[in-house]
């Protein structure tokens, strides 16, 4: 009830609006810096990466996919086929042809050899990379967070992490997770887009951590797409540390320039454009 209008309910109406957009927000926080306090920590974030090749073998059949297979009717300008190939790519860097171990399966167990005291988070962009890696390691005490994992299940896998422990996550299942018990993180393939990388490396890097050093290691095949994409991260590497935001001590990234990055996706993703 209202004052003046006892026995009379009103209903309140309640909006919901989402932001898509925002403008003038730097001088916005000019503004209200001076009355609000703002709590961060000085993290030592440091990238490496881990470089592997593959064998003759692995590579024939990598370059076959980078030419379409047999999908002779492509358009240079068909950005549909294009995106599917680069899927393609990544699951053959990823997984090789056969149930033999491919370089970067074996390079995957050698990284988890060497950081089993501390534990780590292994991230994939694919199911399906995640679930061949587990045929490839063994000994290893690993649980796996997806996109299917409950709620129930999560906060379980989060208060068992620690030293000499792995989890094993998927993009879908990166969201909302807090893993601060390990600060070792490998990205087993590197994503296109610099805010899902900053996001997965915000999953150990938090606040309420007790590491004052964290390690994020990049697994690259050297001459494919993983290279690629490394390099596109390492050359946005401002953009990074502005979306990591209040963190310190960041790694200077190697900067290409345009005009090398477009010789590097001609050369290490599209083998049919130019007429090769």
């Amino acid at each position: 009830p209202m004052h003046g209008q006892v026995g009379k309910q009103y209903k309140v109406k309640q909006s919901i609006y989402e932001i898509i957009a925002y403008k003038n927000l730097e001088k916005l926080r000019m503004l209200i810096e001076p009355f609000v306090f703002f709590y961060t920590r000085d993290h030592d974030i440091r990238f490496q990466e881990l470089s592997v090749s593959l064998s003759p073998e692995e590579m024939e059949w990598y370059e076959s996919a980078a030419k379409g297979f047999d999908h002779r009717k492509l358009r240079e300008d068909d950005e549909v086929p294009y995106s599917v190939r680069l899927h393609d790519l990544q699951l053959i860097v990823d997984n090789g042809q056969d149930s033999n171990f491919t370089s970067k399966q074996v390079s995957l167990a050698q990284y988890m050899t060497s950081n089993e005291m501390h534990g780590s988070v292994v991230f994939f962009s694919y199911k399906e990379s995640l679930a061949r890696a587990m045929e490839c390691v063994s000994g290893f005490e690993i649980e796996v967070i997806t996109g299917d994992t409950s709620s129930k299940e999560r906060k379980r896998i989060k208060e068992w992490l620690g030293p000499g422990r792995f989890i094993f996550m998927t993009d879908a299942g990166r969201q909302s997770l807090n893993l601060d018990a390990v600060n070792h993180l490998l990205f087993y393939d590197t994503p296109f887009s610099i805010v899902t990388v900053s996001q997965v490396i915000g999953r150990i890097v938090r606040i309420s951590s007790l590491y004052k050093e964290f390690y994020i290691f990049f697994l690259k095949v050297k001459d494919t797409v993983d290279e690629y994409k490394v390099n596109l991260i390492s050359t946005n590497a401002d953009l990074v540390k502005e979306v990591i935001g209040g963190y310190s001590n960041l790694p200077d990234l190697k900067y290409h320039s345009p005009k090398s990055m477009m010789l590097m996706r001609k050369s290490l993703l599209w083998k049919t454009k130019g007429g090769k």
